[in-house]
C-alpha cells in the first residue's frame, strides 16, 4: 500500500504537532507541516497533495483561500477544513 501525502496547515503550532503526530503514527501517511499559508504555497509547489488539512482562520491566507489555491492546482485533492473560531 502506498503511503498518502498529507498536508496540515495551522498557525497554531500545537495543533500541527498534534495532528501530524497522531497521523504518523501507523506510517500510512507522508506528513508536512506548515504553520503560514506562505509556506504552505511553497510545499504545494513542491509535492502533490492527497489531503490538505488546513484551518479555517489564519492571518495572511484564509483557510478558504488555501482551498481555492489548491483546487487550481491540484482538484483531485481532498481538503479538510476546521477551526476552533
Amino acid at each position: 500500500m502506498q503511503q498518502k501525502r498529507v498536508l496540515i496547515v495551522d498557525d497554531d503550532i500545537a495543533t500541527v504537532e498534534i495532528l501530524s503526530e497522531e497521523l504518523s503514527i501507523d506510517g500510512d501517511f507522508i506528513v508536512d507541516r506548515a504553520t503560514k499559508g506562505q509556506v504552505a504555497e511553497e510545499l504545494l509547489q513542491k509535492h502533490k497533495y492527497d489531503v490538505v488539512i488546513t484551518d479555517y482562520k489564519m492571518p495572511h491566507m484564509s483557510g478558504v483561500e488555501l482551498g481555492q489555491l489548491i483546487r487550481s492546482q491540484s482538484p483531485g485533492t481532498q481538503i479538510i477544513l476546521m477551526t476552533a473560531y
